[in-house]
């Protein structure tokens, strides 16, 4: 019995001795949590984190207009096409003028036989001749109390219409020289030496390439962004690409399909482009502001 008593007490007494030691080295943990100073608590720890710098990268974007575009698929047409006419009936006597050339205006195309016209305004000068006499003659008697207002004013009114008259059979000679009315290229429909042309008869067919236009159709939902001025860029069929500007806007639609006519107008000084080919065309018909597609370099801070 002594000896294990003895040997209890060891035990205890270098339990103490160790656990003595353990805390002459000053480290002791309460409730989970060390006491010593190396290790500063969450609370402090987090207030030093905060207190650090860090850095930043920024990136500048800068603002930009932007175009939304529509496609419109359309035909050329050129801005002007005119029939050119005879204002009298004859016998065509000459034709001067060949399909595909260039001609100005006041150019002569066709000549027509002039027949008797200049018999008739020779006759026309005539009769003005006669009735300038006649009044002046009676306007000497007037002057002597021979004649009366009312005979005056007949030979007056016989005066004006000789002078009407001379007009007339001038014109209807000048008539038989069918003029270009604009500057353009000679087209089909030439009439043939020796036809008869009546009053409204074709002579020749006249364009004017430039400027071409598109003409093509927009719905009634996108016609309110179309707007007369507009920039225009116009694929051709063939390839080709111009660009243009938008020169009418129809203010009613088609009663068949509910589309709106839209004309893109483009340059042609050089008659290049040619009527009726097919191609597509994308107006300008917004601008807003966005995005630039190339943002400004990184701009570090901290």
């Amino acid at each position: 019995m002594a000896l294990r008593l003895k040997g209890s007490y060891g035990l205890a007494l270098l339990c103490t001795a160790g656990i003595v030691g353990w805390m002459a080295t000053g480290k002791a943990v309460f409730s989970g949590q060390e006491t010593g100073d190396t290790t500063p608590p969450p609370a402090v720890r987090n207030q030093a984190q905060e207190a650090e710098a860090f850095r930043v990268a920024v990136q500048h974007f800068n603002a930009k207009p932007r175009q939304s575009s529509l496609t419109i698929r359309g035909r050329t047409e050129a801005d002007a096409k005119v029939t050119v006419r005879a204002e009298t009936s004859a016998i065509v006597r000459s034709i001067e003028v060949e399909k595909g050339q260039w001609v100005h205006k006041d150019d002569l195309l066709c000549e027509l036989d002039v027949g008797s016209r200049e018999a008739n305004l020779a006759k026309a000068k005539a009769a003005l001749e006669q009735a300038e006499f006649d009044l002046s003659a009676k306007e000497q008697l007037a002057t002597k109390g021979f004649a009366s207002k009312t005979q005056l004013a007949a030979l007056r009114a016989a005066r004006d219409a000789a002078i009407a008259g001379v007009k007339e059979a001038r014109l209807e000679l000048e008539r038989t020289r069918i003029l270009a009315p604009i500057d353009g290229l000679v087209q089909s429909d030439l009439a043939e030496v020796g036809d008869q042309l009546s009053s409204g008869g074709a002579c020749a067919v006249l364009m004017d390439p430039d400027p071409m236009l598109v003409v093509g159709q927009v719905s009634e939902r996108d016609i309110a962004a179309v707007k007369v001025g507009n920039k225009a860029e116009v694929t051709l069929v063939t390839g080709e690409k111009t660009d243009g500007s938008v020169r009418f806007v129809s203010a009613a639609s088609d009663v068949e399909t509910r589309t709106f006519l839209v004309e893109i107008e483009i340059p042609n000084p050089d008659r290049q482009l040619r009527d009726g080919g097919n191609g597509c065309c994308q107006p300008q018909t917004a601008a807003h502001q966005g995005p630039s597609d190339e943002p400004g370099l990184p701009d570090p801070l901290g």
